[in-house]
């Protein structure tokens, strides 16, 4: 991640983690069973949020170029292993409203699946729950961001203990989004149908973050969504792009979800 787009990425993974504590918080209510669990998500996602935004801005106070350098790998790491983070609850949330949906299932049943598929994932995935995961990267962006400032490093051991772990976590979730991205450069490309999928992955991951927040958008978000995606060196590229282009059966329904659950929003208002 260079230096001139790192507070531009910091500041888009920060945004990201808002919207999830935002799509979390539904659950409170239907997952009641859970509620102080998903309360305290919710927390730890702003949390993590305003940790991103102070890193920025100490990345941005930086004069010297090669401070920021020394600890590049690091920052590019939690950034973008949460950035990976954050899809992942997206594309459960998403796939799991859609399955509950075709499959008739209620509300309030599918909530509650829902929290439990979010859970399993992450326990499956790095032997620690998703609140845990939030912990050791908040605290690791807390100590980049004083390094940074200060110029000097506090602790080298439990800095290295918590890079470490985290470094292992993004190279795990890295070869499960971009499985080709340390491939060689001359490595074939992609088939149609690898490329279709992909498509459809990126579709169902923007919808469900779009679902996740569907009381507060707009008619431009409606028309437009942000993509997110990495080149070969492992920099976060983020584009704008129509609906249109990641168009799919998946994405098509997933609209009309969106427009009936808008619908009914705006039905329920007009009664109050």
């Amino acid at each position: 991640m260079d230096f001139d787009e790192a507070p531009k990425t910091l500041l888009l993974v920060a945004e990201a983690a808002q919207d999830v504590a935002a799509g979390l918080n539904k659950f409170v209510a239907p997952v009641s069973t859970s509620a102080a669990e998903i309360t305290e998500l919710v927390s730890k996602c702003f949390a993590i949020s305003a940790a991103l935004q102070n890193l920025a801005k100490a990345v941005k106070s930086v004069r010297q170029v090669s401070r920021y350098k020394s600890y590049q790998d690091e920052i590019s790491d939690v950034t973008y292993s949460l950035d990976y983070t954050f899809k992942d609850v997206h594309q459960i949330v998403g796939e799991g409203f859609k399955e509950a949906q075709d499959e008739g299932i209620t509300q309030i049943t599918a909530f509650h699946q829902i929290w439990w598929d979010i859970n399993d994932h992450f326990q499956t995935e790095s032997g620690n729950n998703l609140s845990r995961r939030l912990d050791y990267c908040q605290a690791f962006l807390q100590r980049l961001t004083v390094t940074l400032v200060e110029g000097s490093l506090r602790d080298q051991d439990v800095f290295n203990d918590l890079a470490n772990r985290i470094a292992s976590l993004f190279q795990k979730q890295n070869r499960k989004f971009q499985p080709d991205l340390n491939s060689p450069l001359d490595s074939p490309p992609l088939t149609a149908g690898q490329q279709a999928t992909a498509n459809q992955m990126r579709a169902i991951l923007t919808l469900s973050q779009v679902c996740l927040n569907h009381h507060h958008l707009s008619e431009n978000a409606l028309r437009m969504h942000t993509v997110h995606e990495r080149d070969r060196d492992g920099g976060l590229l983020t584009t704008r792009q129509p609906w249109s282009m990641t168009g799919s059966p998946g994405t098509q329904y997933l609209l009309q979800w969106l427009f009936q659950e808008q619908q009914q929003h705006g039905k329920k208002a007009l009664a109050t």
